[in-house]
């Protein structure tokens, strides 16, 4: 290698590293600003949270409002870490969103965007994990579709109990044809009910002497936070996590989407967006 390029010996020249450095800083900003807003509209809350294990990571999540009645919702884990993954993760929460005003069922986006990734990325030996839901406020149900995904943890207010909304379908972007194949599933989602939705940088949390969070851990700690406000709620699920962590650096990406279906005396109460924080 020519020692004049901005590589040489396999170091960047101090200047070409205080650009890389103020590129993955804008970068950083620019992914967290394409994340759902932590937001109150009509029945429901949303509440997330992002933390990348460098700059910017391969977790998206998206929440669409169709209208008052009808919410669309997707996260995707991109395999692998940084400038790649970060790119592809974008790539499918634009996609998403392009398809969200219209979809009418899980299955009909998770076989649209199958069959993109597979036939514009493939080559690239990039997947992700994806689990996309449809709530419908009308009907009080949620319709899903996970691909390879952790299951979603649902806070049931009337029992008090977790039930898990289990991935049926393959990762996407690995296997060319999913419409043959593709699993929806349905629930009531009633007023009072929220879902947890992450991706495993959150559930492969170590602690120091090496044991792992896991789903089991992460549903102890969704139970033991339930009576709390949406806000709350997700900001004690972030902290107990850092805490079993015991304060070490995340070694993959967490993302953490949180979603309340507003009892209608509390939904009369209405907060500015800037009233949330990260």
């Amino acid at each position: 290698m020519d020692p004049d390029t901005p590589l040489s010996a396999g170091r960047l020249r101090p200047t070409d590293e205080k650009r890389l450095q103020r590129d993955l800083r804008v970068a950083e900003i620019v992914q967290r600003s394409m994340l759902p807003a932590n937001q109150r509209r009509g029945n429901i809350e949303v509440f997330c949270h992002f933390r990348p294990c460098i700059e910017i990571g391969g977790d998206y999540a998206s929440v669409y409002f169709q209208d008052e009645e009808h919410v669309v919702v997707g996260i995707c884990d991109v395999s692998g870490h940084g400038v790649a993954s970060a790119l592809l993760a974008s790539r499918v929460n634009s996609f998403v969103l392009s398809q969200a005003p219209h979809v009418q069922h899980p299955c009909q986006l998770v076989e649209a965007l199958n069959d993109f990734v597979f036939r514009t990325f493939h080559h690239t030996g990039l997947y992700a994990t994806f689990f996309f839901l449809f709530i419908d406020l009308k009907k009080r149900t949620i319709v899903w579709a996970g691909c390879g995904h952790p299951p979603v943890l649902h806070v049931v207010k009337k029992t008090g109990r977790i039930e898990r909304l289990d991935s049926e379908n393959q990762p996407i972007g690995l296997f060319e044809n999913l419409s043959q194949t593709c699993t929806m599933l349905e629930t009531p989602f009633l007023p009072g009910d929220r879902l947890v939705l992450y991706t495993d940088g959150v559930t492969e949390s170590t602690a120091p002497e090496g044991s792992e969070l896991g789903i089991d851990g992460l549903e102890g700690i969704v139970s033991e936070s339930a009576h709390r406000s949406l806000q709350d709620f997700a900001g004690s699920i972030r902290q107990r996590v850092e805490q079993f962590r015991g304060g070490a650096q995340a070694s993959d990406d967490e993302l953490l989407l949180a979603i309340a279906h507003l009892e209608a005396d509390t939904s009369r109460t209405r907060r500015r967006e800037s009233d949330y924080s990260q």
